[in-house]
């Protein structure tokens, strides 16, 4: 992928998030580093330190934990989105989390240290922190609300609302399931109502 092509989907997204001037975006782009990952190639591993915040460029990556023996998928990546820019910002360096390339990626990255400089050199910023800060957490409360007050079907239908049709086909059932909460079979089903009611 070609670099201009990169800065435009960095700048749309951080711009989407709030507006910044684009000599302040040149300045992130310059300090980052682009990385190509294979299908399966972790990002990060449970345990590790890490001292970078990433952005995805193309791709698809997932998020999980291994509790028991049990893989607990926690979240989907999808292009144009920040990995762990929050958990960075709050000085949490040793990863809680496995981070895996579902298929062929490109990934920005930034030191935090350098992403720290810039929020302490410029207010403008700074600004763009603390909300991208607040959007996160209120996403964050969203998801774990609804998992406990919406049904199945319900947090199903929330998914494809926030990730589209396209994406839900990339993401294995055994996948899609552990980031619900329910058994494969469960959403085989919830499924295969909702095709019915469609088709109806």
């Amino acid at each position: 992928m070609e670099s201009v092509n990169i800065f435009e989907s960095l700048k749309a997204h951080v711009n989407s998030i709030s507006p910044l001037s684009d000599e302040m975006l040149v300045l992130l782009f310059e300090k980052m580093d682009v990385t190509s990952l294979n299908k399966r190639e972790l990002l990060l591993n449970e345990g590790a330190r890490n001292d970078k915040v990433f952005f995805l460029v193309s791709g698809l990556i997932r998020i999980y934990t291994i509790k028991d023996g049990i893989e607990r998928i926690a979240d989907f990546i999808k292009p144009g989105f920040f990995v762990n820019i929050l958990s960075q910002s709050l000085f949490t360096p040793i990863s809680k989390v496995y981070v895996e390339a579902m298929e062929q990626c490109a990934v920005l990255s930034i030191d935090s240290h350098e992403l720290e400089c810039l929020y302490s050199s410029s207010v403008e910023f700074a600004n763009w922190g603390r909300v991208y800060a607040e959007k996160e957490v209120t996403q964050f409360n969203h998801f774990f609300s609804h998992l406990y007050f919406l049904s199945p079907t319900e947090l199903y239908e929330e998914a494809l609302k926030s990730m589209g049709p396209l994406l839900l086909q990339k993401i294995p059932l055994k996948y899609l399931a552990s980031y619900l909460n329910i058994t494969p079979e469960s959403l085989s089903r919830i499924r295969k109502r909702i095709v019915s009611k469609e088709v109806k």
